[in-house]
């Protein structure tokens, strides 16, 4: 199925509790938390289709295929023999150095982090205020923790992407999805598993259109945009959406939201083993 990308930032975290306790082996990974652990996530893309076109070679999955073209170039040999020995590049080491390159990518030195290490001075009135109002209109009842989310499956009536084709029945088909970190933001636009809701105003106003202050026979709407309803009946939705009342102090609670972003390293580098010039920005 198509969906929009979830961020690999903090994906080491995945799964983590009120205490800080995680286990990596069941972290769970995807919108439908169909996977768990970044080792068996790492491969997943590798075989799919839509994103790395792991249809394609003759005779063998995208995998076999991919552990084949690393083995080929003599500096990868060397590398992952220097990392796993005698074991060398096989599609479970691949999966390894694949999940330790993700799990580098951590980013903990926003202002939030620094507000509750301390530092008073790090988040503003608003953001205060917002962070507050984040609280008290139930947001934290999915969105709590180190990585502000419960990493449950819940049914929230997202309506369907038409550029991605066909509907999406999510996990167990009854439209329901794993709540998002909502850490570094401002890097993952655009929002939901369907991609659809454009800036983080629109992703905060979503839940006015289907939290316990909408009106019940109200059809889910995006950005306002009429005919974007949900794929689903109200009585579907989770309950949890009762509690929820983002109705008012809308502004603040995303100028909260942005002092969940940090920096992180964007750096390309200069040549990689294969010889191929490198991608990304």
């Amino acid at each position: 199925m198509k969906r929009n990308s979830q961020t690999v930032l903090n994906v080491a975290f995945n799964g983590i509790d009120l205490r800080g306790h995680v286990d990596p082996a069941r972290a769970p990974m995807f919108w439908d938390s169909r996977v768990q652990g970044l080792e068996t996530q790492a491969l997943v893309p590798i075989e799919s289709p839509e994103e790395m076109r792991g249809e394609r070679g003759a005779g063998a999955g995208g995998v076999a295929a991919a552990v084949s073209r690393v083995a080929r170039v003599h500096e990868y040999r060397t590398l992952f023999q220097r990392a796993f020995g005698a074991a060398g590049i096989t599609a479970l080491t691949l999966s390894r150095a694949l999940a330790a390159y993700e799990r580098s990518l951590a980013v903990t030195d926003t202002p939030f982090d620094r507000y509750m290490r301390g530092d008073r001075s790090a988040m503003s009135d608003v953001e205060r205020r917002g962070m507050e109002a984040f609280d008290s209109h139930g947001c934290t009842l999915c969105h709590s923790g180190p990585m502000f989310s419960d990493y449950k499956l819940h049914v929230l009536g997202v309506p369907d992407n038409a550029k991605l084709g066909g509907s999406d029945p999510g996990a167990e088909h009854r439209y329901a999805f794993r709540t998002p970190s909502l850490r570094n933001l401002a890097s993952t636009a655009p929002y939901m598993h369907s991609g659809l809701i454009a800036d983080l105003k629109g992703a905060v106003g979503f839940y006015k259109s289907v939290g316990g202050s909408a009106t019940q026979d109200a059809p889910h709407a995006i950005d306002g945009r009429p005919g974007a309803g949900s794929p689903v009946g109200r009585d579907a939705l989770d309950p949890l959406l009762r509690q929820v009342g983002v109705d008012s102090e809308l502004d603040e609670i995303v100028a909260f939201l942005g002092t969940l972003n940090g920096p992180y390293d964007r750096s390309t580098p200069a040549r990689v083993p294969s010889g191929l010039p490198p991608g990304g920005r």
